[in-house]
Formats: structure tokens, C-alpha cells, sequence
């Protein structure tokens, strides 16, 4: 295990501290080969945990790990009982944080997805990340501030995805995240929020957070609205803004959302 640490620290230094772009990129694919072959190493002789450590090194690299693509892809059509789910979530993630290049690598990943919860919640999202990392980079923070208020809400929705797929980077652009918020197209609203989460995750939910749980609560879909129920109820005392439309709601067509309504005034307010 020490030796493998021993590559991976000198390849990570390679990819940052090299003097030419050659060498560089010959030191990339180096790597990106060597880093395969322990994923692929069925023989035993080293664990799941170097395994794993393996394929995040190739995470770490982005798209500088391109060429190891139809490899992770092959991995999660092989894969069987015997590899541990923490390692095929582990290639699903990095397929994702490998972007575009990963493209021919989506069937694969929506395969693997049927396994279970967490690796369809995985797969997601880095199907999520490939489509929609940027052609150029032309599609900086910036411009997808400016994009946030576009008239055409396909385009303020994509943005906002964008700047989620940025994490900390996308602090810019936090204000107007919130101010759409409020936007009046609901997959906006939700998508604006996940971005917070992701360039901020330690935030506490606030009134603008609650805002869009709010109007959820009025979406034609009940399974919008159950959702929305469900968040204010975990939020409890937080949410108290909402109890006037969560009061509205206990009158709610479907059954599952009155239900779901009582249970969250009763944590909002606890007797």
C-alpha cells in the first residue's frame, strides 16, 4: 500500500511540477494507465480500500483522466457481487468529475444506477456532471450569473446546474442563486437551491429557502408538495414562516400530504 501511495504522490506531482507540457502529458497518461490497473486488479492481493483510493486519485485528476474512460466504463458492466458497492460508487463519481470526456461512458452509468438507492442517486449526478460541464470556457461564473436572468428559463435552469457543478468556486454568484429563489418556474427554484447546497453546504436554511418549500406546497403535483411537506417538517421550529401555508394545506386532495402537513405543524410548533 505504501508503494502505491509512493506512485500516486509522485504522480500528482508530476501532473503540477513538470517542466514541459510533453513530459507532462506523458506523465498523465502514465498514471491514468497505472491507476487502472489497480482498479482492475481482481487477483486479491490488494484491497478494496487501495482500490478505491485508486479511482479517486483519477477523480482528482478531472479530465486529465480521459483516457480512462472506457476502462471505468468497462468496470461498471463487469461488475458483480464480488466488488464492493463503496468501489462502484466510488467509479461512478469519478466518471463524473472526469466531465465531458466521460460522455460515452452514460449507458454504463445509468446500468450500474439499477443496483441501488445510492448508486442511482450517484449515477445522477454525475450524468448530470457530464452533460453539463461547459464546452469552453467561455461559460464562466460571470456568464452564468448573466444567464440566471435570462428570459428563457431553460436557460436560467442550466445555469444554475452549472454553478452547482462549480462547488465553492460558484460563490459569486450566491446572490443571485438566491434571488431565484423566488423565480417563477419551479424546476428554477429547485435547482437554485441544490446549487447553494453544493457551493455552500455548511449554510443553515434560511427565509429564501423556505420560500420555495412554501410555494411547492401550491405545486399541481402532489408528490411536489409531499416533498415539500416532508423538508419543512425536518427543518422543525426553522420553518415557522411556513405554518401559514402548511395551515392551508391540511385541507390538501391528496391524503399523503395532509398527513404529511400535520406531522410538520406538530415540529414546527410542539406543544
Amino acid at each position: 500500500m505504501s508503494a502505491l501511495r509512493g506512485k500516486i504522490s509522485a504522480g500528482l506531482s508530476l501532473l503540477f511540477f513538470t517542466v514541459t507540457p510533453l513530459a507532462a502529458q506523458e506523465g498523465k497518461a502514465k498514471l491514468t494507465r497505472e491507476l487502472v490497473d489497480v482498479l482492475r486488479d481482481f487477483s486479491g492481493r490488494r484491497s478494496v480500500w487501495v482500490r478505491v483510493q485508486a479511482v479517486e486519485t483519477l477523480g482528482k485528476m478531472g479530465p486529465d483522466a480521459a483516457d480512462a474512460v472506457p476502462a471505468l466504463a468497462r468496470f461498471l458492466d463487469d461488475s458483480t457481487s464480488r466488488d464492493a458497492e463503496v468501489l462502484e460508487e466510488a467509479v461512478v463519481k469519478t466518471l463524473g468529475r472526469i466531465g465531458r470526456a466521460a460522455r460515452p461512458a452514460i449507458p454504463s452509468l445509468v446500468r450500474i444506477s439499477r443496483r441501488s438507492f445510492d448508486l442511482e442517486k450517484a449515477a445522477a449526478e454525475a450524468i448530470d456532471q457530464i452533460l453539463l460541464t461547459p464546452a469552453s470556457e467561455q461559460e464562466d461564473v460571470p456568464t452564468l450569473m448573466r444567464n440566471l436572468r435570462d428570459r428563457d428559463a431553460s436557460v436560467r435552469l442550466r445555469a444554475a446546474k452549472l454553478l452547482g457543478t462549480l462547488g465553492p468556486a460558484g460563490k459569486p454568484a450566491m446572490p443571485l442563486l438566491t434571488e431565484a429563489l423566488k423565480d417563477p418556474d419551479a424546476d428554477v427554484r429547485r435547482v437554485a437551491l441544490q446549487a447553494l447546497r453544493k457551493i455552500d453546504p455548511g449554510a443553515k436554511p434560511g427565509e429564501p429557502e423556505i420560500g420555495v418549500f412554501i410555494q411547492d406546497l401550491q405545486d399541481p403535483d402532489p408528490s411536489v408538495r409531499l416533498r415539500a411537506a416532508k423538508v419543512l417538517a425536518r427543518l422543525g421550529p426553522v420553518a415557522a414562516s411556513a405554518v401559514p401555508a402548511l395551515l392551508e394545506a391540511t385541507n390538501d386532495e391528496d391524503p399523503d400530504v395532509r398527513r404529511v402537513v400535520l406531522e410538520a405543524l406538530a415540529k414546527i410548533q410542539p406543544r
